[in-house]
């Protein structure tokens, strides 16, 4: 970077050329965290319904096998305990609002500084993979809680999801 003496000053400044290689930066990293923005909110809805319909499956299955979840290697099925409930319910969930861009900036200046320092990969694994960013690591746009006395439920609530994502399962 080309440094020189501001006579008004006590600290360097920075060349004009080097003030528009940073600008060109600075938006190309606020151009990035709009898009990861506007991508989080595009899937919240889907998110929302995604994780209610597992938690109305939960709430309204008379015993683990109106659930349609089958039993395998890794999964045990044991059935509700209903003396455990939330307001009634076996499970609730709570939503938090979409990560705003100046918390993710934030976030996303942390992470860049890690990658900086080697504690984060600067490519992607895939071969051929694009440079990543701070950005990039900024993973929990999209927030809910799940609330239950449970953790029975918990775990199958856990196991439904991961179900929907790797498998694309529908529940009814």
């Amino acid at each position: 970077m080309n440094m020189q003496r501001n006579p008004f000053s006590d600290t360097n400044t920075t060349t004009s050329s080097d003030k528009k290689n940073e600008d060109v930066k600075s938006h190309e990293f606020d151009s990035a965290l709009l898009y990861a923005q506007i991508c989080a909110r595009n899937m919240n809805l889907y998110y929302q319904v995604a994780l209610e319909t597992v938690i109305n499956l939960l709430n309204s299955a008379k015993t683990i096998h109106d659930t349609h979840l089958e039993s395998s290697p890794t999964s045990i099925l044991l059935e509700f305990d209903e003396t455990l409930r939330v307001h009634g319910k076996r499970a609730l969930l709570k939503f938090g609002p979409v990560k705003s861009c100046e918390r993710a900036g934030v976030k996303s200046a942390e992470k860049q500084m890690e990658i900086d320092q080697g504690l984060l990969p600067k490519q992607s694994k895939k071969k051929g993979g694009r440079a990543l960013c701070g950005v990039d690591y900024v993973l929990d746009w999209l927030r809910a809680t799940i609330v239950s006395e449970d953790p029975y439920v918990s775990l199958f609530f856990y196991m439904c999801i991961f179900l929907l994502h790797h498998t694309h399962a529908r529940f009814y």
